[in-house]
């Protein structure tokens, strides 16, 4: 998406809000209900009653950009507050963008095996210096051994 960079404060205008509104509408909507003003450089994130559309309204210093995205399966993900304003982070609102879920992203659990593994390769390398290793690692083998 060209647009905003990273870095950049998001509001997510809780609730419904009428897909019908444009530029103008939505900047009022931004100053009534978020109490924010339009032309601050924030991103500004709204959705329709069904879910599967979300406009962004975005002022980049010359004039107004508004991004308008239409999911063909699915619904964004939102609050279920219904009304006011909430804060997301520039990475937050590119996974909004992609349908993530930004509420719980599901990065994966690290691989147990992988971490067993590295802790059986770094005993079998702390054994073979003790059986195979200095002075020093032949006495802390001996302590061990007691």
């Amino acid at each position: 998406m060209i647009g905003p960079g990273t870095g950049v404060r998001v509001y997510l205008a809780c609730g419904v809000t009428d897909m019908r509104k444009g530029i103008a509408g939505l900047a009022a909507l931004t100053q009534d209900v978020l109490r924010q003003k339009p032309t601050s450089g924030a991103v500004f994130a709204f959705r329709g009653r069904r879910g599967d559309r979300i406009k962004l309204l975005f002022w980049d210093g010359q004039g107004f950009c508004l991004y308008y995205k239409v999911l063909e399966r699915g619904r964004f993900p939102w609050p279920n507050a219904q009304d006011g304003a909430m804060r997301l982070t520039s990475a937050q609102l590119a996974m909004l963008w992609e349908g993530i879920d930004w509420r719980r992203p599901d990065w994966g659990a690290p691989r147990r095996a992988w971490g067993d593994c590295a802790l059986g390769f770094t005993l079998f390398i702390w054994r073979f210096n003790l059986t195979f290793g200095s002075q020093a690692h032949v006495e802390t083998r001996r302590k061990l051994a007691r």
